[in-house]
C-alpha cells in the first residue's frame, strides 16, 4: 500500500501477507460441498504531509528535522502546510528552513523552535538553522525560538510574533542569533525577579547581531536585552527600524 506522492519509496506504504483459517464446530465438516463467502474490509487514511526534503515529504516537521544529515550537509526543509509543533534541532545538522509563506505555531508552553549546542565533551559544533518567508506564532510562557550553547540562528526573513510574556528570540550560553533583510518580530517583553526581559534576550555568553528588519516591543521593557550577552547594532541592510522603549 503506497500513497500516491512517494509510490516509487513506498515510505509510508506496507506490504502485509495474511492467512484466513475456517474452522468448524465440533461435528466437524458434513461432507457437503459448501460455497463460503467472507467480506474484508480495510481503511485507509489520509496521508497529511507537512514537510519536504528534495523529494521526500514528511508528517511532522520534527521527522524531517531528524532526517537531516548530522556532518553539516546543507539541507533545504520545506514547510507544506501550516502546523503546530515543538521542534528540537540537535548539533551537526545544518538547516535552511523554508516556511514557502506558511505559519508554524505552539503546542505547548515550551519554545517552538530549540537550537542545540555542543553536548559537554564532544567535538560536534553547535546547529545552524536559517529561516525565511514564513510566520512563527506564539503564545507560550518562554520564548518562540531558544538558540543554546554554540547553536547559530540566522533569520533572513519572516516574522516572529510572541504573545505569551516572553522573547521572540533567546541566545543562551555561547549561541549566536544574526538578523538581517526583511524581518519582523515583536513580543511582549517584561521583567520576571527582577531580571529584564526583551523582545530578543542574550545571556551567558550569547551573542545577537541585528543587521536589519524590524523589531518592537508591546511590552514594558526593551527591544534587545543582554544580561551578560552581546548585542550589536548594524546597518548591512539599511533597515534596522525598532520602537520604543529601544535598545537596553
Amino acid at each position: 500500500l503506497c500513497d500516491y506522492l512517494n509510490n516509487s519509496q513506498c515510505t509510508l506504504g506496507a506490504v502485509s501477507r495474511f492467512q484466513i483459517t475456517i474452522e468448524y464446530d465440533e461435528n466437524g465438516y458434513d461432507g457437503v460441498n459448501t460455497e463460503y463467502n467472507l467480506d474484508l474490509e480495510f481503511t485507509f487514511e489520509e496521508v497529511v504531509y507537512v514537510a519536504r526534503i528534495g523529494n521526500k515529504n514528511y508528517t511532522t516537521l520534527q521527522a524531517a528535522v531528524t532526517a537531516v544529515p548530522t556532518n553539516h550537509t546543507q539541507t533545504t526543509i520545506v514547510l507544506l502546510k501550516n502546523t503546530s509543533e515543538r521542534v528540537t534541532i540537535n548539533p551537526g545538522r545544518s538547516i535552511n528552513l523554508d516556511f514557502q509563506g506558511l505559519v508554524l505555531t505552539n503546542p505547548d508552553t515550551y519554545p517552538i523552535l530549540t537550537i542545540n549546542g555542543n553536548v559537554t565533551g564532544t567535538s560536534a559544533r553547535g546547529a545552524d538553522v536559517t529561516i525565511s518567508n514564513g510566520t512563527i506564532r506564539t503564545s507560550a510562557t518562554q520564548a518562540a525560538i531558544n538558540v543554546e550553547k554554540e547553536g547559530t540562528l540566522v533569520m533572513t526573513g519572516g516574522r516572529i510574533e510572541a504573545t505569551g510574556n516572553r522573547q521572540a528570540i533567546y541566545i543562551n550560553d555561547g549561541g549566536t542569533a544574526t538578523i538581517s533583510g526583511d524581518v519582523f518580530l515583536t513580543a511582549q517583553a517584561q521583567i520576571e525577579s527582577g531580571k529584564y526581559r526583551g523582545t530578543v534576550q542574550t545571556i551567558a555568553g550569547g551573542t545577537l547581531n541585528i543587521l536589519g528588519g524590524t523589531i518592537e516591543a508591546t511590552g514594558v521593557n526593551g527591544i534587545a536585552v543582554s544580561n551578560a550577552g552581546t548585542t550589536t547594532i548594524g546597518v548591512k541592510d539599511g533597515n534596522v527600524s525598532t520602537t520604543t522603549p529601544g535598545i537596553a
